[in-house]
């Protein structure tokens, strides 16, 4: 907390019309992590309206069952078509995991069947 009264803050948001986009995604244990890494960051520099000030980030978040959660952070400039972005930005990824052999993990369950 004293941080946060010593130190210089920058509000990104504050007059200007940018919104900071989230996607969460996932991939199967075994997979290349630097690989995934190098197709997200290739997503998002190809797209003019990701913001490079701030930088995207690609953070690998948890360890689930079942599958490595990922985390993907990046600026745009028009809120207003901030929902458009993201679902483009979505729709890339999964044709750039398809074309790449990176797989999404499916929802497992496990039912037992008792006598």
């Amino acid at each position: 907390t004293s941080d946060l009264l010593t130190n210089h803050l920058i509000n990104w948001t504050m007059g200007k019309n940018r919104r900071r986009i989230n996607v969460g995604i996932s991939v199967n244990y075994g997979t290349d992590l630097k690989k995934v890494h190098t197709v997200l960051e290739s997503i998002l520099k190809a797209h003019d309206y990701v913001l490079h000030y701030p930088d995207p980030s690609i953070t690998v978040i948890e360890f689930a069952a079942g599958h490595i959660s990922i985390s993907i952070d990046f600026w745009v400039a028009d809120i207003r078509k901030s929902w458009i972005q993201r679902s483009e930005i979505m729709t890339r990824i999964i044709e750039a995991f398809d074309r790449e052999g990176i797989e999404i993990p499916l929802p497992q369950k496990e039912i037992t069947i008792k006598k």
